[in-house]
């Protein structure tokens, strides 16, 4: 049956489909799901990018209709082209509930039929690379509760294009690198359109195989593989340039190359989360709470019994070994976190992936060298379905506060419960802070706000991150706390409130948004600078009414700054650089290139690992 259901590609898509639907099959009852607090965040920039479509931009730059409608370059440094299809989708609709989970099945399909193909092309066997597929993608409850409730969102998706990397990095150093070259370069475009953080994690772990092929297999080295490695390089560089390009550029236009993110060290963030150690593992796979840990476990042992352990096996066991060493203790994350790169991961059980994907190709060949010593297949293959069935059933279990409402307050209702009504509701009118006192008491609360802003705009006290603040009436803010009274003292910063400021005087409620134009009105007479509430990016152009163009410039604080404006307004619009556009052009061309190469070259005969 199992032999069926792997060989068959569309009944194997039909099971794949029914299983991911299964996964959500109480939200999609419901229409709606509990929200982690980056929610909001990743649904603004959904809708950003719905916005900017749905008016004529389809190649999204700063952001217009969310986040606070400031100009946040947040398009330049989180990967947006992934969510592209989902606000597409969001767009024919109209519902931001049926469109993440109907993207959630997606995404699981995508992952479920790339784990698939790299087992399948490693181990040529349909019947275990179904099963690997299976254990990959559902067993690891964690990236599919988070993928659901929008946590860390984009690295979830990130995780389902993740074996072509890892494999196909392996394969470029070690293997067969022109079967593995187009699955390669297609991993890490896809990761790159997705997730910084991973992307970086997978260039963390092609150095490591580069000192290791080095130190250990110079034979390995030849003309050949070096061409591959050439090409794949220069397909990847070009094929991301329309993201990759324009990031590096505005990291250029302010100090954002030594302040990746939020500006601030994250104190023993990365520390405390090193706790992944083979003793937690063996702990959690003893108590039947680490499924893929009990797997593996077993996997050993079998192993060891039979004294199977070949070249390969001890390779993904060495791997393993390594990933649980760097996920430890020993290693001195609350001193290597004084270095803002490392500090940006926040948490180093990030590299998990590496370990999921291990403990899941050392159990599935275990499993396939067992079919084919000859053994009855009534033991194990019935223990994997059990195994899968239960991690399933802890993809629902993990997040079925989504659907019990019944005992919440209506903070958590309206702040995190995600229904088309909730999430509407926030996205016109969100309640941006973040670290003063009652912003986790607002509803609809938008994080992410602060994140590439400079040192000099984020001012971080005794470890604190924060701004300079300041109290008004609650109805006086741009962005009042909906469940508070009107009168309430509130803080607020100028983030919150978009303030300008002339010639050093701060005021509110002078500055506008519509539609891609950007305004500041009632200018005096005689101001001298007008400072305004956007940071600092390359393309931004001013004018005043008559259509004159006035100086502006970045100034010490990185905020963008107009020299005397000689006009009671100015506009300001954004327009890609010529470098941006040039990018855009370059990666269009390589995809159509690409695209042909791989669908109308001679395809590399299938070889073994």
């Amino acid at each position: 049956m199992i032999e069926k259901i792997a060989s068959n590609w569309k009944i194997r898509n039909i099971i794949y489909i029914l299983i991911s639907v299964i996964a959500i099959l109480p939200f999609i009852y419901f229409g709606q799901f509990k929200m982690d607090v980056d929610a909001w965040f990743h649904f603004s920039r959904i809708y950003e990018i719905a916005d900017n479509i749905k008016n004529g931009k389809f190649i999204p730059d700063i952001s217009y209709y969310t986040f606070n409608k400031q100009a946040y370059g947040v398009n330049f440094f989180y990967p947006y082209i992934i969510n592209y299809f989902q606000s597409i989708i969001l767009l024919v609709i109209k519902d931001p509930i049926t469109t993440i989970l109907l993207s959630n099945i997606i995404f699981h399909l995508i992952g479920l039929n790339i784990a698939f193909d790299t087992y399948n092309q490693l181990k040529l066997n349909k019947k275990v690379a179904f099963i690997f597929s299976l254990m990959f993608v559902f067993i690891y409850g964690s990236v599919n509760n988070r993928m659901l409730n929008m946590g860390t969102y984009n690295q979830q998706i990130a995780y389902m294009f993740m074996p072509y990397v890892i494999v196909g990095i392996y394969q470029l150093f070690f293997g067969d690198y022109k079967k593995w070259q187009t699955r390669l370069i297609f991993g890490i475009v896809m990761i790159t359109f997705t997730h910084v953080l991973s992307l970086a994690m997978a260039i963390g772990y092609a150095m490591l195989l580069f000192i290791s092929l080095i130190f250990f297999r110079k034979d390995k080295i030849t003309m050949n593989r070096l061409k591959s490695a050439i090409y794949s390089g220069i397909s990847i560089v070009l094929a991301t340039a329309i993201f990759t390009i324009p990031m590096l550029e505005q990291k250029t236009s302010n100090d954002w190359l030594a302040v990746p993110t939020l500006n601030i060290i994250h104190k023993d963030v990365v520390s405390k989360s090193a706790t992944i150690t083979a003793l937690t593992k063996i702990e959690g796979a003893l108590n039947f709470s680490d499924l893929i840990s009990l797997l593996l476990l077993i996997a050993i042992c079998y192993i060891f019994y039979i004294r199977a352990l070949d070249k390969q096996l001890k390779i993904i066991l060495l791997c393993i070994g390594i990933t649980l060493f760097i996920t430890s203790p020993i290693i001195p994350y609350g001193v290597l976190e004084n270095i803002s790169l490392i500090s940006m991961i926040q948490s180093i059980n990030r590299v998990e992936v590496f370990y999921i994907f291990g403990a899941s190709l050392f159990t599935c060949i275990t499993l396939q060298k067992y079919y084919h010593s000859g053994h009855r297949e009534n033991i194990i293959t019935p223990f994997i379905f059990l195994a899968l069935l239960l991690a399933l059933y802890n993809v629902v279990w993990g997040a079925r506060d989504g659907v019990i409402v019944s005992k919440l307050d209506d903070f958590q209702k309206n702040s995190y419960i995600a229904t088309k009504e909730t999430i509407e509701k926030g996205l016109k009118k969100p309640n941006f802070g973040y670290f003063a006192p009652d912003d986790y008491k607002a509803y609809y609360r938008v994080n992410g706000f602060y994140d590439y802003r400079t040192k000099n705009q984020i001012l971080n006290e005794e470890g604190n991150i924060g701004v300079v603040n300041y109290s008004i009436k609650n109805n006086d803010s741009k962005n009042p706390y909906v469940n508070f009274p009107k009168d309430y003292m509130r803080k607020t910063n100028d983030f919150i409130e978009n303030a300008v400021y002339f010639d050093g005087q701060r005021k509110l409620k002078k500055f506008k948004q519509d539609k891609f134009e950007f305004s500041i009105k009632d200018i005096p007479k005689g101001t001298k600078v007008v400072r305004t509430p956007i940071t600092y990016l390359k393309g931004f152009k001013v004018e005043d009414t008559n259509g004159n163009r006035l100086d502006s410039y970045k100034d010490s604080n990185g905020w963008l700054a107009i020299n005397n404006p000689n006009s009671s307004k100015v506009v300001i619009t954004y327009h890609k650089t010529m470098v941006h556009k040039l990018s855009i052009g370059v990666s269009l061309t390589t995809w159509c290139i690409l695209l042909y190469i791989s669908l109308f070259t001679k395809k590399t005969k299938d070889l073994y690992l």
